[in-house]
């Protein structure tokens, strides 16, 4: 699988005096390749274990951050930022000819996230700064009626136990050809 984004959002506005929203450009490049073993059970049945990493770029920024490095303009850690995280995920897709099934588990790419979420639930900078899941989703599906389940673990530290965890749900229902609910 490869997954690939580019970003540009240009903010450069005030009209809130940084109470909503700081004046900023996003300009970013993030590539996203995996790896795997794929097995087919069946006809209908697919087991997948993935393996990637995240890349990301922020254009015309320097990627090593003195934060990070002691000297952020060495060349041997110059690129190094650039790795944001390792992904290690299953996925099981199981599909029926009316119904479709897919629970995954691990670190994996938010693009399997296909339900609608609101922008106040899931903000443009988790978009595109976290753009994994580490958790798990379940997904079901059918031809009106379309729903998924995940659990996302947002941060944690092993020494405090400081846990936090972001439960996303969407569905959607079809009723009629003409709309949904």
């Amino acid at each position: 699988d490869m997954d690939f984004r580019y970003d540009f959002d240009w903010r450069n506005f005030n009209a809130c005096d940084d109470i909503l929203s700081k004046s900023m450009v996003i300009n970013s490049v993030r590539l996203t390749p995996s790896v795997g073993l794929s097995l087919q059970q069946d006809r209908n049945t697919r087991h997948r274990v993935l393996f990637g990493i995240s890349v990301m770029k922020e254009l015309g920024a320097n990627p090593a951050s003195a934060v990070l490095f002691q000297d952020e303009n060495d060349e041997k850690l110059k690129n190094l930022a650039l790795f944001q995280k390792i992904l290690v995920y299953y996925d099981f897709k199981r599909s029926t000819g009316k119904a479709n099934f897919e629970p995954l588990a691990g670190v994996f790419p938010n693009s399997y996230r296909s339900g609608y979420y609101s922008r106040s639930v899931f903000s443009d900078i988790d978009r595109i700064y976290n753009p994994e899941i580490e958790g798990a989703m379940l997904k079901y599906g059918t031809a009106r009626f379309k729903y998924e389940l995940g659990l996302d673990c947002t941060s944690s530290k092993a020494i405090e136990r400081v846990l936090g965890y972001n439960l996303f749900t969407s569905g959607e229902y079809s009723p009629f050809r003409w709309g949904s609910i």
